[in-house]
């Protein structure tokens, strides 16, 4: 009984090739990119808010002068 290989001697890596693939295969995926919505109401009212933003402050700007 001796002259058996053990039960974690399978699971062990070999050579260096071995330790980087099961180094590869342990590293956890990249995040994914996160999407944004395109169009509709929500895009639309960060345009008019920037628009009215943009409006008040150069009125502000040129009424001093």
């Amino acid at each position: 009984m001796s002259d058996r290989m053990p039960n974690n001697a399978v699971s062990q890596p070999v050579s260096n090739v071995d330790k980087e693939l099961q180094q590869e295969e342990a590293k956890p995926a990249a995040p994914a990119m996160p999407t944004f919505p395109e169009g509709g109401s929500q895009a639309w009212g960060v345009v008019i808010g920037c628009w009215c933003t943009s409006f008040a402050s150069f009125g502000i700007v040129n009424s001093f002068g």
